[in-house]
């Protein structure tokens, strides 16, 4: 590598502590840039979206390397202990998106959850866009693509969930507390989901009937607890 690069031995242990750290010497750049991409976002964007749209912008910068990334994934899963240095870079970008979406006034235990969801998520493309050859899609729309489809498994299961006892209440909607709820994360401005559409109203503990798609457009946040 020293003679690729035109350089001595001694010179390139001066910028990588050992022959592991050729294989991550990007990583802080890589969470700096992550960082940049949550910071400007929009003020109003909802907190899935944020994960959403600053991965995408992270990996747009991966578009042109793909063999170099590939080969890279294929030293890694060689070796257990690289593995386990991979993975501690993982927990480095989850605490990343967490920071950066408790900046944003987002819960810190929901944006420890979001941070795991959006490396998950980050994880997923990368694996689908690098096991196809040639790729149907760029990095940026195989992530688009796994956080939606995330996020249609999400209303999907929300429908089958049993009835859970709440401690809290809907946001912004005045629903009191300890009412059966199911959870469930959305964008902003989404359309009801099927399985809200196709209830028609619900009673929740001593008081009267709410309209599932008046709750709906009461939520205003990225984070909806939807009646179940």
């Amino acid at each position: 590598m020293a003679a690729a690069a035109g350089v001595a031995e001694r010179t390139l242990y001066r910028y990588f502590a050992d022959k592991d750290d050729l294989l991550f010497g990007e990583d802080e750049q890589m969470r700096a840039a992550l960082h940049s991409a949550i910071e400007q976002q929009p003020g109003e964007q909802p907190p899935f979206s944020v994960l959403r749209e600053a991965s995408a912008d992270v990996a747009r910068t991966l578009q042109g390397r793909r063999k170099e990334v590939a080969r890279r994934a294929q030293i890694i899963a060689s070796s257990a202990a690289l593995m386990a240095r991979d993975r501690a870079k993982k927990v480095a970008g989850e605490a990343v998106l967490a920071k950066g979406l408790s900046r944003r006034g987002v819960p810190s235990a929901q944006a420890a959850l979001l941070g795991r969801i959006g490396v998950a998520c980050q994880d997923e493309a990368l694996s689908r866009w690098l096991g196809q050859d040639p790729p149907p899609r760029t990095l940026a729309l195989e992530l688009n693509a796994t956080f939606r489809q995330l996020a249609a498994l999400v209303v999907e299961g929300a429908d089958n969930l049993a009835p859970l006892e709440a401690v809290s209440t809907v946001a912004g909607t005045g629903v009191p507390q300890g009412i059966p709820v199911g959870r469930l994360s959305v964008a902003a401005g989404a359309r009801a989901p099927a399985a809200v559409r196709r209830r028609q109203a619900v009673s929740y503990r001593d008081g009267p009937a709410v309209s599932f798609a008046a709750l709906w457009a009461r939520c205003a946040g990225p984070r909806v607890e939807l009646l179940h």
